[in-house]
């Protein structure tokens, strides 16, 4: 609770108090820790936060109540189905149950400067310090002609003021007063200020650590959809090089697919991060965290050879002079950087790729590979040994929730969605149905016998169930053809940098016309 509630006054400000007090700058610092704290839409301490996909936190209780969502297909599930609209101004978009959830760290670092605020009102150091605020945006309406400044007095400093305040739900989000202390106590109030903040900082630092690492605080913080908080890096190989959708934390499945953002930025912890002011211990923590994001933030060996897909195993024949660059990925983490030879050149794409096998013959090396994620180059040298060294970085797919927009986007005045006759319905049908018609059509094919690369085709175990000759969900289901197809590298290439699963599917649909394949698929289900 607060430790003074505010008397509200209206007079001239000069009579009542002598100049002096905190600088503006630090006034604007002390203004900005509390505001972090304060609901966007009840400007209260966060109550049970809730951090949406945009990043914006809110109490629990501020959020709107759930409503039906129009013209989702895919991936369609229950939590899907239900969604609210975003309350923060600035997006204003549509954000699905399945994506937000209580902000577990967030409500700790809430319940610690809480903490920290309840102690000062027991402290003799508050014992007759007092604040002076004016405010630039009052809380309260005064009717007054002509308008005259409105202020109170409140215990403590610049920092317990404002927060004492925000408690009482007399300090809008947007506004910034200015804080005046008596002459006499200005040097006073400024140690005071400072030393509150010593002990948030020291409060919130214990929250701010990654589950995974474990090492010093959080560095590019990420929250999933289930409230937990890690580093980027750290999401990004638990999720990624483990082929696992499944939170660090708690276990819980995620709201993505293999491949797409793993999670939302929070504003508030970023800007928790910002004001610890510790610049010195965050370039110790990196260089800690370096040696766990090894294959991420390092150079790492990188092959350049067809295009291998996300999911998919393939063998991969390696000469001898590059011998040394497979010894050196397999000693440390069986994982490779592989990238695409397209036009002539070299691209800035690839997959990384986990060695599962590998066999030495005379002249040459043979590997088993399995699709792990795609990335982007950020810049390559060659070693003294003659193979390539490439610093990469996480190639993400859109968001489920980008997904859908898309969707409803294209959709959108449809009358009917569920059906493929040429190229151009396969932008006016849903994400489920070209999905579901696509694996009717290659059933059909296959049953018929008619296309024997087809046939021949065959796909891993961790692709499919057993019964099943290719994977049914829509987001492996385009790597699949595109590995088996006999399609040009260039249009290989094309898939591998599409961030969407119903573009892909969309280009997947495109081959399966110049193929000869759709035509004969859907022709038997006309007549089936």
């Amino acid at each position: 609770m607060s430790t003074h509630t505010p008397n509200w006054i209206c007079g001239d400000v000069s009579k009542k108090t002598p100049p002096g007090g905190p600088t503006r700058e630090w006034q604007t610092h002390l203004r900005g820790i509390v505001r972090l704290l304060q609901c966007p839409a009840c400007w209260l301490p966060l109550n049970k936060p809730v951090t949406l996909p945009c990043g914006k936190s809110f109490c629990q209780s501020c959020l709107p109540e759930p409503h039906k969502r129009q013209n989702i297909s895919w991936p369609g599930t229950a939590e899907r189905q239900w969604g609210i609209r975003c309350p923060n101004i600035e997006c204003g978009r549509e954000h699905a149950q399945e994506d937000y959830s209580l902000d577990i760290m967030l409500r700790h670092v809430v319940e610690a400067v809480d903490a920290v605020m309840q102690n000062q009102g027991d402290s003799p150091k508050i014992q007759g310090l007092h604040t002076q605020i004016i405010f630039d945006d009052p809380p309260k309406i005064i009717i007054d002609d002509p308008p005259v400044p409105l202020w109170t007095i409140m215990k403590g400093g610049v920092l317990l003021a404002a927060y004492n305040l925000a408690e009482e739900g007399e300090l809008k989000r947007s506004s910034s007063p200015e804080f005046i202390s008596p002459g006499d106590n200005v040097e006073i109030t400024r140690a005071f200020d400072e030393e509150l903040l010593a002990q948030i900082r020291s409060a919130v630092r214990e929250e701010l650590n990654c589950e995974i690492c474990r090492i010093g605080r959080l560095i590019n913080p990420l929250t999933t959809s289930c409230g937990h908080t890690f580093c980027e890096m750290c999401l990004y190989r638990s999720l990624y090089l483990a082929n696992d959708n499944t939170c660090p934390s708690c276990r819980r499945r995620l709201s993505l697919r293999f491949g797409s953002k793993p999670a939302l930025r929070p504003d508030v912890l970023n800007g928790f991060l910002q004001y610890m002011d510790e610049a010195a211990e965050d370039d110790l923590t990196k260089e800690a965290k370096r040696e766990t994001w090894g294959c991420i933030s390092e150079e790492r060996p990188i092959l350049f050879v067809r295009a291998i897909f996300p999911c998919i195993s393939a063998s991969i024949q390696i000469p001898e002079h590059l011998r040394p660059m497979i010894r050196r990925a397999i000693q440390e983490d069986k994982i490779l950087a592989v990238c695409t030879a397209v036009l002539n050149g070299q691209s800035t794409v690839g997959t990384l790729v986990h060695i599962m096998e590998s066999h030495r013959f005379e002249t040459l090396s043979r590997i088993r590979v399995a699709g792990l994620s795609r990335f982007r180059v950020s810049s390559a040298t060659c070693t003294d040994a003659g193979y390539m060294l490439a610093k990469i970085r996480p190639l993400d797919d859109i968001s489920l929730a980008e997904e859908e927009a898309y969707e409803v986007q294209e959709t959108a005045g449809t009358t009917d969605k569920n059906v493929i006759k040429s190229k151009e319905d396969i932008h006016r049908v849903s994400t489920k149905c070209l999905s579901g018609l696509a694996t009717h059509v290659l059933h059909r094919c296959l049953n018929k016998g008619k296309y024997s690369w087809l046939a021949r085709s065959s796909t891993s175990s961790q692709l499919r169930h057993p019964g099943q000759y290719f994977p049914y969900d829509p987001v492996k289901l385009p790597w699949w053809f595109a590995s088996v197809a006999p399609i040009s590298d260039v249009e290989r290439f094309q898939l591998l940098v599409r961030r969407s699963v119903r573009e892909r599917l969309q280009m997947c649909w495109l081959w399966m016309f110049d193929l000869g394949l759709a035509q004969f698929g859907l022709e038997s289900l006309e007549h089936s």
